[in-house]
């Protein structure tokens, strides 16, 4: 038996939960590598159309087709409320993620929204000229009074101040409001230990539960890149566990560390089967392109005036 084990943290009153119409099979990875070591209550995905081979652990939503970050950031404010029905939802996406599941602290519960601390250099004022520093939303764990209260509130989707992505509208035009009707922010000494995006000097030497992007030390992270360009790029990450000793059952390895092994194996799977899926169709309209060429009048009227010129000679 492995030396140490961890079981599944339970958060039955949270939905995992992405919406995107860009890189969904990438995103869909996303999802899967944040189930490691966690039963959520819901775990969906809602894009433009039924994607193909999704894991039976992730539910369908349909939105309509998302193409710009201002029709993200206005669904998000919105209509993401439509899709949860748990007190809270945890947003991923495909750059932003769960990364240490076992570094989940049940006081993130205890505020509306949280997600990674931004640098004091980036300046957000709020209403009250105060200093926002909490936070990105790109991975971002959200009351469902706080997914309501946009719309109930009627709070105007508008550039103010130079902001119109969702999670800056949120936490500096409409705080106050907001704070008004009881939402907490998390502060920067809890929000810390929750993710990490842009590196201020607040989260140094911090390992977080998640993060969003690549930025500063971010950059280490796992991956999740098109199919198409590189379907094993997964792969590359599975150095670091030793499958002999797993073999023998004298390895260390946590059951969440064999958890993230099968979990990447399964994604290279459905990626394979995606691929060879794909190339099955390019093979079908190949052989169909083909079948109407031989068929057709001028690859007839080809072949005799071919054949006559044979026999001429």
């Amino acid at each position: 038996m492995p030396a140490q084990l961890r079981e599944k943290l339970n958060l039955p009153g949270v939905t995992l939960v992405t919406v995107s119409s860009i890189n969904v099979p990438d995103t869909i990875d996303a999802l899967m590598y944040s189930l490691r070591g966690i039963n959520f209550g819901a775990v969906k995905l809602v894009t433009h159309e039924t994607p193909r081979f999704l894991p039976a652990q992730i539910e369908y939503c349909q939105c309509p087709k998302i193409s710009s970050l201002d029709e993200y950031s206005h669904y998000i404010l919105y209509h993401l409320k439509d899709h949860v029905d748990t007190e809270y939802c945890l947003v991923i996406q495909q750059n932003g993620f769960v990364l240490n599941p076992h570094l989940w602290q049940d006081q993130f519960l205890e505020y509306d929204y949280i997600g990674a601390p931004w640098p004091p250099q980036m300046e957000l004022p709020d209403s009250q000229g105060r200093c926002v520093r909490v936070g990105n939303g790109g991975f971002s764990l959200r009351s469902k009074k706080l997914l309501s209260l946009p719309s109930d509130l009627g709070l105007p989707f508008e550039m103010k101040d130079g902001l119109l992505n969702e999670d800056m509208l949120l936490c500096a035009s409409f705080n106050t409001t907001l704070e008004q009707h009881g939402v907490r922010f998390a502060p920067v000494d809890v929000a810390r230990w929750f993710s990490h995006e842009h590196p201020p000097k607040e989260t140094e030497a911090i390992k977080p539960f998640g993060f969003h992007d690549y930025f500063g030390e971010n950059r280490f992270y796992p991956r999740f890149p098109s199919v198409m360009t590189s379907p094993l790029v997964h792969l590359d990450h599975l150095d670091e566990f030793d499958f002999y000793d797993l073999i023998k059952n004298n390895s260390d390895l946590t059951k969440i560390e064999i958890e993230e092994l099968f979990s990447r194996i399964t994604i290279q799977l459905n990626h394979l089967v995606t691929e060879r899926e794909q190339l099955v169709t390019e093979q079908k309209q190949l052989a169909a392109e083909r079948d109407a060429i031989l068929n057709s009048n001028s690859w007839k009227l080809a072949r005799i005036i071919a054949s006559m010129k044979f026999w001429a000679k």
